[in-house]
């Protein structure tokens, strides 16, 4: 999977072999940390959204959106995070994880 995903953007596939190297173990775990740093020391979970200063769990998709589909939901979400009330929307998983 990480092969196909490198070569669907272009990149060498030789890549691949970095997700097995511990040698970048710490600079990810920094980067992890970093990502919740805005977030006044409270831990919101992985995936971490950034948006216009403020710290979001997710977005947690069943699929990948790909070109127009990936800025519609994109851009509602910053419609719903724009909303100084607004701080979590949930629902029960429906289906499987979709690769295709």
């Amino acid at each position: 999977m990480i092969a196909e995903s490198l070569t669907e953007l272009g990149l060498p596939g030789d890549l691949a072999a970095a997700a097995h190297d511990p040698a970048y173990d710490e600079a990810v775990r920094r980067s992890h940390e970093a990502g919740a740093e805005p977030d006044s020391g409270t831990y919101v979970g992985t995936p971490t959204l950034h948006v216009d200063g403020a710290v979001w769990f997710g977005p947690v998709l069943r699929a990948v959106p790909r070109g127009r589909r990936a800025a519609e939901l994109f851009d509602g979400f910053r419609v719903l995070a724009a909303d100084p009330d607004f701080f979590e929307l949930k629902r029960t998983r429906t289906g499987g994880l979709s690769f295709g």
